[in-house]
């Protein structure tokens, strides 16, 4: 039986020579990697409440089930960019990840914030309809042999069925299901706004397909002939925004899922003052390293 949530974890407390040392040199990383980690085992924490916790809502095993596993998913990939990230290199691994955690984060508030099962019925369709098409092209490729599967082959037909059968939906259903609305859509529909979409699905793509934005920020340097030489991961630094940005969109994240699983109970608003406070955190310290990112350019004119 799983534990009934007990305590929330302590806060990151941070040494003053350490902040002001990080106020000095306009770097936040050194505070900002603790913040980062800490909102990962705090999503831990939070798939992990039972189902036997008082106030918790009593919803269908497999949207609980594909909530819990993509806040586990969003948490893991964080920790892997912890580990990254505490040598200071592979930053180009690093936003890859980001792009990421930031779209799971984002498709699991979806989800919890709607609540209806058309909507979960959708994610599981989106998966399985790929799965089935490959099944499709196994079952060809057998046909035409005019032979039994091969091992391989029935392998990976029990999968796709395996799929199915544990989110107790039908290959009709998958086949009927709206498509999952376009990450642009999910944000609209989450209320945020456009840049939000445009800095983690258009920017953060640059990782993810290896555009020339992507090889100029991570792979190649141009060296003093014109040609282009390669760089090393360990010029490639990870940026304090690539933890920033993950962290605060897992956090609304967490919000939306303690309003699935708990409701208006006491333990839902505790926890929503917690989160408001790890916010704070994240927030001071981007700023720490950051004040005059919001200030107006000295003797720039305004745009007209």
């Amino acid at each position: 039986m799983e534990p009934e949530f007990k305590r929330f974890r302590s806060l990151p407390q941070f040494d003053p020579y350490l902040v002001q040392r990080c106020r000095e040199q306009g770097n936040a990383m050194p505070l900002m990697f603790e913040w980062y980690k800490h909102v990962a085992l705090v999503a831990l924490d939070m798939a992990s409440i039972s189902i036997n916790q008082p106030g918790h809502v009593n919803r269908y095993g497999v949207h609980l089930g594909i909530l819990r596993g993509l806040l586990n998913r969003c948490a893991r990939l964080m920790l892997s960019t912890v580990k990254l990230a505490h040598d200071r290199k592979c930053g180009e691994t690093v936003a890859l990840l980001a792009r990421c955690i930031s779209e799971s984060a984002l498709k699991a508030q979806w989800l919890a914030r709607r609540g209806d099962p058309e909507s979960f019925l959708r994610f599981v369709g989106d998966a399985v309809r790929t799965d089935l098409k490959l099944r499709d092209l196994i079952n060809a490729n057998v046909a035409e042999r005019g032979g039994p599967p091969w091992v391989i082959e029935e392998r990976m037909l029990r999968s796709v069925e395996r799929v199915m059968v544990k989110a107790g939906v039908s290959e009709a259903d998958a086949v009927a299901a709206k498509q999952l609305p376009s990450l642009y859509d999910i944000c609209r529909d989450l209320g945020y706004h456009d840049t939000l979409y445009v800095s983690v699905q258009r920017i953060g793509s640059h990782a993810v397909h290896g555009t020339w934005s992507d090889l100029l920020f991570h792979y190649i340097d141009r060296e003093p002939d014109g040609s282009f030489g390669l760089r090393d991961n360990v010029e490639s630094v990870p940026h304090s925004n690539h933890l920033l940005g993950p962290a605060l969109l897992l956090l609304d994240t967490l919000r939306a899922y303690i309003g699935f699983i708990l409701d208006n109970s006491p333990l839902a608003k505790s926890l929503e003052s917690y989160f408001d406070e790890i916010q704070r955190g994240i927030l001071e310290v981007d700023h720490l390293a950051r004040p005059d990112d919001f200030e107006p350019v000295p003797g720039k004119p305004p745009a007209m």
